[in-house]
């Protein structure tokens, strides 16, 4: 750091990532009881899996869209083209989790659904990469000339 300002402009951003973790952790010990709640039905109602999956699945999904295009938009205002890569994002993200899900859950299957803190790094990296990978799919679809194709 070659001068004071930078050592602040870092600390502010370092407080900034924190805030946003602390806040994010925050949000979810309050949003997962409630969605346990919400599924923690009498023996007697008869919920179909797969609707009680995908709203369970899908919420978390909803979390993590708004949550990425909500800090692209706010967070990376100043750069170009951040609307359509937020626009992209939105589009993206949910179909990466259509993608990481079945092979996160074929992933747990082949390993016995294990707990081992190995196998659940494994599966959340699994998740973490296809969400990277939508968010630079979705910079580079934003930036891409006018008029051309998309190609990788």
């Amino acid at each position: 750091m070659d001068t004071i300002d930078d050592a602040i402009a870092t600390a502010d951003r370092t407080g900034v990532l924190l805030g946003g973790a602390a806040g994010f952790a925050l949000i979810t010990m309050v949003v997962h009881p409630l969605l346990v709640a919400l599924f923690d039905l009498p023996r007697s109602v008869k919920v179909p899996i797969l609707l009680a999956a995908g709203i369970f699945y899908g919420a978390a999904v909803a979390f993590a869209v708004t949550g990425s295009v909500a800090a692209v938009r706010i967070r990376l205002r100043h750069l170009p083209y951040t609307g359509n890569t937020a626009n992209a994002m939105a589009v993206l993200i949910p179909a990466a989790a259509l993608v990481a899900a079945p092979l996160t859950v074929g992933f747990a299957r082949l390993t016995g659904y294990s707990t081992s803190p190995w196998v659940v790094l494994t599966e959340c990296a699994l998740v973490v990469a296809a969400h990277i990978g939508a968010v630079l799919l979705a910079r580079r679809w934003a930036l891409r000339e006018p008029g051309t194709s998309f190609a990788i």
